[in-house]
């Protein structure tokens, strides 16, 4: 892996780290969704091009998914992606 790949990793994670921390998975902000729906189009150029990095790379990024405790209600889509917890129950 070449420097400029694992820097594009790291922001990877970083960017996933960011959406874990965000206040619609937390439940005591009254904004709580407990989800969050992103993509591509609703993010800044470089949020973006990192974002389509992890949709184009998902398998490395499936151990840091595991820790932090996110999976996707269907899969990553670079236009619309909805994230929960894997301990909160969907709701039909």
């Amino acid at each position: 892996m070449t420097k400029s790949e694992f820097v594009q990793v790291m922001k990877g994670v970083t960017l996933l780290i960011d959406f874990r921390n965000d206040f619609q998975f937390d439940p005591e902000s009254p904004d709580y969704l407990g989800f969050l729906n992103t993509g591509v189009p609703l993010m800044g150029e470089e949020d973006g091009e990192t974002f389509r990095f992890i949709v184009n790379n998902q398998d490395q990024y499936a151990l840091v998914m595991e820790k932090l405790g996110l999976t996707t209600e269907q899969g990553f889509d670079e236009d619309e992606t909805v994230f929960r917890l894997v301990d909160e129950k969907v709701f039909s």
